[in-house]
């Protein structure tokens, strides 16, 4: 971590000293050189991975009422922000991004300084905005709607034992398949390990959504439907039904 980029990022002038009591503060060892530090992040801080997130930590503990609005002229931008990032005023320096298309800016999105959220009495707040008459108006993507279906589904579910190789899309792809002009979606939800299981196998449950849009299913037609389903993915794939 080098204290010059930590600065450049968050626009402010932290010493080295205050770095290093950071660090104390979050009970994080480390070694110095000049102004880099080699920090040693204890097992218990799982969340912490990359530079980003020790950034975060340290504009947490420095305080975020103590990061500046915008950012001095001439000064290094916030969060690596470009020019037109920097101009976005009362946004969180580090958390703030522009959106763009086809390179032209559209918008930006980020988290409002908790500053400005202070004096609105907001907790932690985001915002966006987006030029969505630009967007419509590049792209060739032609928007279609389904109707709200009339009649009413049916949900079954079911879980198949299978090698820990077998991939629940695989499985989930063929029951979609199966059930083409019946079944409206399928969900894995479960995956299980552990008793009753072989330990190179493993159970997947999936919700499977039956649905008409032209009448009402009768319990005939989606027996015969899970049926064909059942046996046809216990053959194909060499799994078994969890019971």
């Amino acid at each position: 971590m080098n204290a010059t980029i930590v600065n450049n990022r968050l626009g402010t002038e932290i010493t080295l000293e205050e770095m290093e009591d950071i660090l104390r503060k979050l009970r994080f060892t480390f070694e110095r050189k000049d102004d880099d530090f080699v920090v040693h992040v204890p097992t218990r801080r799982g969340d912490i991975t990359i530079f980003e997130d020790m950034l975060e930590e340290v504009a947490r503990i420095y305080g975020y009422d103590n990061l500046p609005y915008t950012l001095p002229e001439n000064a290094s931008k916030p969060g690596g922000l470009t020019d037109e990032q920097a101009v976005v005023d009362g946004m969180h320096p580090g958390r703030c991004a522009t959106l763009t298309l086809d390179n032209k800016q559209i918008g930006f999105l980020g988290q409002v300084h908790p500053n400005v959220a202070k004096e609105y009495d907001l907790k932690e707040t985001y915002v966006f905005d987006i030029d969505m008459e630009y967007i419509l108006q590049t792209t060739d993507r032609e928007f279609t709607y389904e109707a709200v279906p009339k009649y009413p589904s049916i949900l079954r579910d079911i879980a198949f034992v299978v090698d820990e190789k077998v991939l629940a899309g695989d499985i989930q792809s063929e029951i979609k398949s199966l059930g083409a002009s019946l079944v409206k979606h399928v969900e894995a939800f479960d995956v299980y390990t552990g008793d009753n299981i072989k330990e190179n196998e493993k159970s997947i449950a999936f919700n499977v959504h039956y649905q008409d849009p032209e009448k009402t299913l009768t319990d005939e037609e989606v027996d015969a439907s899970f049926k064909k389903i059942t046996e046809t993915v216990n053959e194909k794939f060499g799994v078994y039904v969890r019971s």
